[in-house]
């Protein structure tokens, strides 16, 4: 399942670089074919590949399809807690609780010679340290919507995967299943494997 869900990551990063075939999906129910590229928090979209492409966000659209053969990716506005406007986040996983992923790329680190001392050690707290942007590292927002919820919340969003920040805020989103919040709190799962905590929560916590 793990070689699944990174394979999925390998081919979002591709989708990201190049236009590839798409549907979009218009609020009320409506779609379209052609050929779509992600842009930020924006879905840059063209009915044919010689055609003028337009720029579609939340206020026109519920999300993009983007069709890559067995691996197709869908992607969808969801409205995330202590956001403005919804995010374009990618559907990994559907239930009683749905998972989103949002893939960050990252640049060179700035700020860093500020908590370098001449000597060559560094002083720096976990908070900082998560705000520090490092050349050439992929990082991966993990996004948790229930049903019954209006909010999706992101688990790991400003923290460092070390860290035990994520795992205690997703032990109490989940703590209305007792086995699964004692899993994670007991470290069982991993950050990497927040498909399979989602998934447990479908098959064994949900009705």
């Amino acid at each position: 399942m793990r070689l699944v869900f990174l394979c999925c990551f390998f081919l979002t990063n591709i989708l990201f670089a190049q236009e590839t075939k798409a549907i979009l999906f218009f609020h009320g129910g409506d779609s379209i074919e052609g050929y779509a590229k992600l842009v930020k928090n924006t879905v840059k979209f063209k009915v044919s590949e010689e055609g003028e492409a337009d720029i579609w966000d939340h206020y026109s659209i519920e999300g993009v399809e983007m069709l890559d053969g067995a691996y197709n990716n869908y992607y969808e506005y969801v409205e995330v807690k202590k956001s403005d406007d919804p995010k374009l986040l990618e559907l990994v996983e559907s239930g009683n609780c749905y998972l989103y992923t949002k893939t960050k790329k990252r640049g060179r680190a700035k700020g860093l010679n500020k908590v370098v001392k001449n000597d060559g050690t560094v002083t720096i707290n976990t908070d900082e340290l998560s705000k520090l942007n490092f050349k050439g590292e992929d990082t991966y927002e993990y996004y948790v919507k229930k049903k019954e919820d209006h909010f999706a919340i992101c688990v790991n969003c400003g923290v460092i995967a070390m860290s035990d920040v994520w795992r205690k805020k997703a032990a109490k989103y989940f703590s209305d299943c007792k086995a699964l919040e004692e899993k994670i709190l007991n470290s069982e799962f991993s950050l990497e494997e927040m498909m399979d905590i989602v998934q447990f929560y479908n098959d064994f916590c949900s009705e």
